[in-house]
C-alpha cells in the first residue's frame, strides 16, 4: 500500500529524491500541504523523508503524522511540531537557493512555527550580509535578475 500512496499526490518516486534539489523540493511540498492543513498529502510526503533524508531519523516524524493522518484538519499545536521536527531536513538543505526563497515568500504563513531569521542566521556564519548577497548571486547566475532583487527585500523583513 506504501507504494501505490506515493503516487497519490507527491510528483516524486520513492527512487527520484536524493538529489539536494528534490530534497528541497519534497520539503515545499510538505510545507504546502501543511499550509493547506492536508493531512493525506502531509503523510504520503512524509513516507518519502527516509529514503530522501536517510541521514536524519524520521521516526518521531512518522509517529506524529500517524495519529495526525486520519484527522480533517491539523491543529495548530501540532502544525507547530512538525514545523519543530521538520528543521533538521530543512538544516539539511539549506544551501538550496530555492528552498530559502520559499520560506522568505511563505514567510507569514510560517513565521509562528518557523523562526526563519534566526535559522538562516545561524546557517551562515560567514555573515548575514555576506549572506545575502551569496543568494542575489546564485538567483542571478542562473538568469532570475528579478528574484535576486525579491530576495534581498524579502530578507531584509527578517
Amino acid at each position: 500500500m506504501e507504494s501505490v500512496r506515493s503516487i497519490l499526490y507527491s510528483p516524486f518516486s520513492p527512487n527520484d529524491v536524493f538529489t539536494l534539489r528534490k530534497r528541497s523540493l519534497l520539503l515545499q511540498f510538505f510545507l504546502s500541504a501543511l499550509k493547506r492543513n492536508a493531512a493525506k498529502e502531509l503523510a504520503e510526503h512524509i513516507s518519502l523523508f527516509s529514503l530522501a533524508f536517510p541521514e536524519i531519523s524520521c521516526t518521531t516524524l512518522k509517529k506524529t503524522m500517524q495519529k495526525l493522518e486520519h484527522q480533517e484538519t491539523i491543529p495548530s499545536s501540532q502544525q507547530k511540531l512538525l514545523c519543530t521536527l521538520l528543521t533538521p531536513f530543512i538544516h539539511a538543505c539549506h544551501q538550496e537557493e530555492g528552498l530559502i526563497l520559499f520560506l522568505l515568500r511563505h514567510h507569514q504563513n510560517f513565521k509562528k512555527y518557523i523562526p526563519l531569521g534566526v535559522l538562516l542566521r545561524s546557517w551562515h556564519a560567514e555573515g548575514w550580509d555576506q549572506f545575502v548577497c551569496d543568494m542575489k548571486i546564485k538567483w542571478q547566475a542562473r538568469g532570475f535578475i528579478p528574484i535576486s532583487y525579491e530576495i534581498v527585500e524579502l530578507m531584509k523583513t527578517l
